[in-house]
């Protein structure tokens, strides 16, 4: 899903655009081959040390297109307050923006490029959700280009994935220590 790597790649963009300088990395990643065999997220997981592991504080995936957000998905102990920390930066700070998109986290799975960072190195990961009804009206046809986003569902989905990994990277104590 190329519009899922440009909207976390303008997410990023627009945080150092603002000049917010967080208190963690952020990294962006794009991974190949997830519908095969997963082999790019495998290989970007085993090659990471034990202690760059621990550094994975949550992963956030996007790859269920570039539609009106409707909220993440989170996969983790739901016991430790992590899911309604999340849902409380979501509701704060798109209310502030007088928006009311991607407000709503929902357990359920990770994607499939994240899920060896929780399954086998323990990683919280949460992924963007959309109103994603006209995904297969372009997913792997001649269709699937660029002119075919709509600029204000993509910059929905931007501020939605910006605003989470903003305040999850800054936070004094960091998400997978809460």
């Amino acid at each position: 899903d190329a519009g899922g790597v440009v909207a976390c790649i303008s997410a990023l963009h627009t945080i150092q655009k603002l000049g917010y300088i967080p208190r963690r990395t952020i990294r962006v990643i794009a991974w190949v081959d997830e519908e095969n065999t997963g082999a790019g997220a495998k290989a970007y997981f085993h090659s990471l040390s034990e202690h760059q592991l621990s550094n994975h504080i949550l992963a956030i995936e996007s790859d269920i297109g570039v539609f009106s957000p409707t909220g993440f998905t989170y996969t983790h102990d739901a016991t430790n307050g992590q899911k309604e920390f999340l849902q409380s930066i979501l509701f704060d700070f798109m209310s502030e923006l007088g928006s009311d998109v991607g407000m709503h986290i929902s357990e359920g799975e990770g994607g499939a490029d994240t899920s060896i960072l929780h399954e086998e190195g323990n990683v919280p990961v949460t992924e963007l959700r959309t109103d994603n009804s006209r995904y297969f009206w372009y997913h792997h046809t001649v269709a699937d280009t660029i002119d075919k986003l709509s600029p204000t569902e993509l910059s929905d989905c931007v501020a939605a994935l910006g605003i989470l990994t903003y305040v999850v990277a800054d936070y004094e104590v960091p998400f997978n220590k809460l």
